[in-house]
């Protein structure tokens, strides 16, 4: 059965306004990338919180998925989907007010989001099905967190694959916050990234471009040069620049990029990991296959570590290994990085996604190769 939180005491207001003061301090602390400090202030917040309210209540859930955010930052993504499916376990208790369906509605995108980010993209699939259909439900159809969900879905299948499916997620979300902001805010810049992905998967990498760069403008200036939202931005740009073979700007970006994803999260973050997969494929495009293998064995490190060792993403970075290998003569070696990305991708993503077709072609080339008679 679900309950209402009961009315508050004088003595719990005064409790529970020194814990949304830590909570709030906490948050800030995440935006400026101080994220021990930011989890150490979450955790006092909700020490107050779980002996004046009880651990099964809505402000609970609201700090304990905010914990979650900084655990994610940090790429503890074990500790991030804990706290993520207590706060989904909170809300299925508690009803009563919209504020209520709004922080249910959030924690089940946030559950939804980690689920993707492991690579259970099934998983993901129904909660952030579920997600959106609540907040249309309960939210409305112009609603900036039903537009969150439905950013997070597109991207959601373009893990797996499923392209035509992204853009009329994204334009909706789009109109979403334009009505919100007008065409010129930062809340867009994120849109912006996303739709300059997906004119990437389609091979559009012109019409991207213009997107991308409208994304780093916006964030930016919102949240200056050395942010590392801005950093992921100019990622996202400079794969569109590097498909355009416009390599050295490409190359300085994800220079700039790394730089500042390793001096604000850490030298075995997930962005980190992403940034030395592109340098490498660059180094590799302009010959420099030597420094692409080592590149991509310090990304797959990080990827092994931070996603595990049968993530997807793992296994893009192998097959990505495996072709330099193969172009720097030591087939045995590309071989076997081949047979485990194959092996890793039919096992997450099936047999038919695109990440799967290209690795098996590859592998092909290589087997083919060295089938065929030597003169």
């Amino acid at each position: 059965m679900k309950s209402t939180p009961e009315d508050p005491t004088p003595e719990r207001v005064r409790e529970v306004r020194t814990a949304v003061e830590l909570h709030r301090r906490a948050m800030e602390l995440r935006g400026e990338g101080k994220l021990d400090e930011a989890l150490d202030r979450a955790n006092q917040a909700l020490q107050i919180l779980e002996a004046a309210c009880g651990p099964v209540h809505p402000d609970v859930a609201n700090v304990v998925m905010s914990r979650g955010d900084v655990h994610q930052d940090a790429a503890r993504y074990d500790e991030a989907e804990r706290d993520y499916e207590r706060a989904v376990a909170i809300m299925d208790q508690v009803s009563g007010s919209p504020t209520l369906d709004r922080l249910r509605v959030q924690s089940l995108g946030r559950l939804a989001g980690i689920h993707r980010v492991r690579g259970r993209y099934e998983a993901a699939e129904r909660l952030f099905e579920r997600a959106v259909r609540d907040a249309e439900h309960s939210l409305g159809p112009m609603d900036l967190d039903l537009a969150n969900l439905l950013n997070d879905l597109a991207v959601l299948r373009k893990s797996q694959g499923r392209f035509a499916a992204m853009a009329p997620l994204y334009l909706r979300a789009l109109a979403i916050n334009r009505r919100a902001f007008g065409t010129d805010d930062p809340h867009l810049a994120t849109l912006y990234h996303n739709l300059g992905g997906l004119e990437h998967s389609r091979g559009r990498f012109k019409r991207g471009e213009v997107f991308a760069r409208k994304a780093v403008e916006l964030r930016e200036r919102a949240l200056g040069a050395g942010h590392p939202a801005v950093a992921a931005d100019q990622v996202a740009l400079a794969a569109l620049l590097d498909a355009q073979k416009k390599y050295d700007e490409a190359e300085a970006l994800y220079r700039k990029a790394l730089g500042v994803f390793e001096r604000s999260l850490g030298p075995q973050h997930y962005e980190v990991a992403a940034t030395l997969n592109n340098l490498a494929a660059i180094a590799h495009a302009r010959g420099r296959t030597g420094e692409a293998i080592a590149l991509y064995r310090r990304a797959l490190e990080i990827k092994e570590l931070r996603l595990g060792p049968e993530h997807p993403e793992t296994a893009v970075t192998l097959n990505n290994l495996a072709m330099s290998l193969m172009a720097e003569g030591h087939d045995e070696r590309a071989l076997k990085a081949f047979e485990r990305a194959l092996r890793i991708l039919e096992a997450t993503v099936g047999p038919d996604h695109p990440r799967t077709v290209v690795c098996r072609r590859n592998h092909r080339r290589l087997v083919q190769k060295n089938e065929s008679p030597r003169t």
